[in-house]
Formats: C-alpha cells, sequence, structure tokens
C-alpha cells in the first residue's frame, strides 16, 4: 500500500469544489482518506487571480504515482472542469497534485509557498526540508507573521 500525500486547490467556487473533489476521492475504491489539513486561503502564485483555497490530504492506495495521476486525480480534475492553459497560474475550478509519494517528496515547492507549508505543517510538522534543514512546523511558525494565510472553516465530506 502507498501512502500518498496530496494538495487540493481551488480558486474557482472553492467552498463546493474542494468538498466535491474529496467526495470523489471519498467514491474510489482503490484509496483511502487517512487525515486532512485545515483549509487555508492563501493569495494566487504568479497571478492577480482570486485568493485559493487549499487542503493538504493523506491517502493510502495500491496505485503508483503514475496510475494515481492519470486513473484518479486528472479523471476528477476533468469532470469538475479543469481546463489547462499555457498560463499556469491561470484561475482554475480544482487542482489535485502529489506533493510526497511513500516518503518521497515530489515537489520540492512544499518548501517555499505558504499554500503548501502551512496546510502539510499539519499533517507532518516535522519533515525536514532537504536543502534547508529546517522541518515543516518551525518554517511556519517562521513566516507565520509574513503571511496572509488564513484557516477558513468549510464542511468537507470528512474530517480526522
Amino acid at each position: 500500500m502507498n501512502r500518498v500525500y496530496l494538495i487540493i486547490g481551488s480558486n474557482i467556487n472553492p467552498e463546493s469544489n474542494i468538498p466535491a473533489a474529496i467526495k470523489h476521492l471519498q467514491d474510489r475504491h482503490d484509496l483511502q482518506i487517512i487525515k486532512t489539513s485545515s483549509v487555508w486561503k492563501t493569495r494566487p502564485v504568479g497571478s492577480q487571480a482570486g485568493d485559493f483555497l487549499n487542503i493538504a490530504i493523506c491517502i493510502e492506495t495500491p496505485l503508483d504515482d503514475r496510475e494515481l495521476k492519470t486513473q484518479v486525480l486528472s479523471v476528477i480534475e476533468n469532470k469538475m472542469g479543469r481546463i489547462r492553459s499555457e498560463d499556469k497560474y491561470a484561475p482554475r475550478s480544482i487542482d489535485l497534485d502529489i506533493v510526497i509519494f511513500n516518503q518521497s517528496i515530489v515537489d520540492f515547492s512544499l518548501f517555499r509557498y505558504d499554500y503548501l507549508i502551512f496546510p502539510f505543517a499539519e499533517l507532518l510538522p516535522e519533515l525536514l526540508s532537504p536543502e534547508h534543514n529546517i522541518d515543516l512546523k518551525t518554517l511556519a511558525s517562521s513566516i507565520r507573521p509574513f503571511s496572509t494565510a488564513q484557516k477558513v472553516i468549510l464542511h468537507l465530506p470528512y474530517s480526522t
């Protein structure tokens, strides 16, 4: 069984799209949701678009990373109207990305952006940045005074 950490984000109707994405994941027979972070509201990176809501989620699945991306995550994004454009910072109805797969960090932005740092600091506070040798809990505390990120209450179909 593979343990995977995902980030789910949206800045187009996020109050309904994030719960819907989690429901799609819940309905899958080939994965199990283990735990989730709080939902965080953050400013977009590289764009003047609306704020994002983001949540980190831990799942277990027998699928490998490629199968998970192509057979599950991309399928959910497409069902939910995700439009891909040349602008990788364009607004989106839903975005589901693998950040950690079986203890291997896939997205090293994890230690760079508040939309990843704050939710993942809740799930993996002791995870060390291989580049800076600082854990996520310490990193989150150190950037907190400079970040506009805030927790928001969102009714989710799953809670830990």
